[in-house]
């Protein structure tokens, strides 16, 4: 059966709703039952004493002809009076007999079957008895209670119709939701409205517009994605096409050696833009969801270096990294932090002359971390600065191949640690630097 909170919130509510309602009227008859008890005990005990009272030998037969008078009028009591005698000088009911008790007090005794409740009070030698079957008082109990109880039972229907109301208006906002979403196309990834939304829900309206924002982010990352690689992919493929052409028409070892080596590069090229397209789409915000864990930069950026030292001897580059302590450690997702280091040492080898230097300086200051990676290439004019993170951008007169996208991944990754780019000279004033600020851990 299906989950519904509709059903849930009535159930529960109809059972506290039954719960209550037969607590109360448990509590109501006990009250009574109570109240009456203690009324009729006190209407025996007052009708006796004042019995008692009046009590004269020389006025008997008057005095309990009026009170016998006055006492059938009010109530269906037995009164009894013994003199010094065995047998009662007055009852009230002859058919009636209960037997005579000598200890003043309450008591209970049986006649014809049933229970009665006796006043029992002697003074004088005399004692005057007044009794009432238990019977008529649970007919006393029932007439009162029921004027208590009819009212509650009768509300009954009409709470649980108000219940129903108010469950059903109470949760219309989640049904407004769920029309909102049901109607929406595949396309459509704005955000629901936040207009007489209550509270209550206001969390899961949050989550689904998080959501719906995380999936237009995915879908416009692979958008992008297949928009470039279709774009950027098809001039290295058709510069394939052709030298596989070229390689068709050679007709001596030297033409066959030479588009052999033109293919292989242009083959090289366009697995690296593949890769690093590949490496742009997976670091796009809308691609995943950051998992940040403690990550050593010491440790990052010496594992970098050490896959760049074959390709710096081979140029003659010097490197070299400073770092004032042996662990400095950022929060952040290590993967990525790697790509960014590999592509900004990437550029540094590619354009850095032979027998240059590229520079790694990883500090602490103020509450943040920063690394700072220069170089003493031919740097990047400072107008063209800020479009070098744009995709596929190239700086003017570059003749070293690459695809304008290293620095655009480092842009991403930067922008999912929360972390700050600046460009600026290199060194011996010239080159570039490349300064990333990073929030340390606390």
């Amino acid at each position: 059966m299906k989950h519904s909170i509709r059903r849930h919130l009535l159930t529960y509510l109809a059972l506290a709703l039954t719960v209550s309602s037969v607590l109360i009227g448990t509590l109501t008859y006990k009250v009574v039952s109570d109240e009456i008890e203690e009324w009729f005990d006190e209407n025996m005990r007052q009708v006796a004493q004042a019995l008692s009272a009046k009590w004269d030998q020389n006025a008997i037969s008057q005095t309990l002809v009026d009170d016998h008078r006055t006492i059938t009028q009010e109530e269906v009591f037995l009164i009894q009076i013994w003199g010094k005698g065995q047998l009662p000088i007055y009852t009230s009911h002859p058919s009636l007999s209960v037997s005579r008790h000598l200890a003043s007090g309450f008591g209970q005794t049986n006649l014809q079957g049933s229970t009665w409740r006796y006043y029992s009070q002697t003074t004088d030698g005399v004692t005057v008895q007044v009794s009432h079957p238990l019977s008529e008082r649970e007919v006393a109990k029932w007439e009162v209670a029921s004027r208590f109880l009819i009212p509650l039972l009768l509300q009954f229907p009409l709470l649980g119709l108000f219940i129903w109301i108010t469950v059903r208006k109470g949760l219309k906002p989640l049904d407004v939701v769920s029309a909102d979403i049901e109607k929406r196309g595949s396309d459509a990834m704005h955000p629901l409205p936040f207009e007489d939304i209550p509270s209550e829900i206001r969390p899961l309206v949050n989550a689904l517009n998080d959501l719906l924002q995380r999936l237009d982010e995915a879908l416009q990352a692979q958008r992008r994605f297949t928009a470039d690689a279709a774009h950027e992919l098809r001039t290295p493929l058709t510069a394939v096409q052709l030298q596989l052409d070229v390689l068709k028409r050679c007709r001596s070892e030297e033409e066959t050696a030479d588009a052999m080596d033109k293919l292989s590069r242009g083959v090289k090229r366009s697995v690296e833009l593949v890769r690093q397209l590949l490496t742009l789409a997976r670091q796009d915000p809308g691609s995943n969801k950051q998992v940040d864990i403690q990550v050593d930069l010491v440790s990052l950026v010496e594992d970098q270096l050490n896959q760049c030292r074959e390709r710096a001897t081979q140029k003659g580059i010097v490197m070299s990294f400073m770092h004032a302590k042996s662990h400095v450690s950022i929060m952040g997702n290590p993967k990525p932090l790697g790509i960014m280091l590999e592509n900004l040492l990437d550029n540094c080898l590619r354009y850095t002359p032979e027998q240059g230097r590229v520079e790694v300086n990883l500090s602490e200051q103020k509450g943040t971390v920063v690394i700072q990676i220069r170089d003493n290439g031919p740097g990047i004019p400072e107008n063209e600065m800020a479009h070098v993170f744009e995709r596929f951008y190239r700086v003017n007169g570059t003749d070293e191949p690459g695809n304008g996208l290293g620095l655009a991944i480092v842009k991403q990754v930067a922008e999912q640690h929360g972390a700050t780019i600046i460009l600026s000279d290199g060194l011996d004033g010239r080159g570039l630097a490349v300064t990333v600020t990073f929030e340390a851990v606390n």
